[in-house]
């Protein structure tokens, strides 16, 4: 069963026309792999920390992902007179959302956890 902040990004995501038709198990997938990658990308931010402040980020994410399913490795692509590009990395308007979040290694990390070492005299 998923958590609170996975059912509320979910009837979120469910709203959006381009989802309809997809089954709840597929975007709630989607959606941990969104939360998966925020995590990466801001060195580690905690569901906890921001609760609602990022469903909207999340599922973007989780959109993005989708859209990009079967079209990995393709930059570009043409049928007749219709072209389309395909992004290869994070989106700049996603990654400026994104950025607000990202902590910079060192500075924002917590204090390494001491640990008692044995010396020999």
């Amino acid at each position: 069963m998923a958590d609170t902040d996975t059912t509320r990004r979910l009837m979120r995501l469910k709203k959006r026309p381009t989802m309809a038709g997809r089954s709840d198990d597929y975007l709630e997938m989607m959606l941990e792999d969104a939360l998966e990658f925020f995590r990466e990308y801001t060195h580690g931010y905690a569901n906890s920390d921001l609760g609602s402040e990022i469903d909207g980020l999340i599922c973007e994410i989780a959109v993005f992902n989708i859209n990009q399913e079967g079209v990995e490795n393709v930059s570009s692509a043409s049928e007749g007179a219709m072209s389309r590009s395909y992004f290869d990395s994070v989106p700049p308007m996603l990654a400026r959302r994104l950025n607000k979040y990202r902590r910079v290694l060192g500075l924002d990390s917590p204090p390494p956890v001491e640990t008692e070492t044995e010396t020999e005299s």
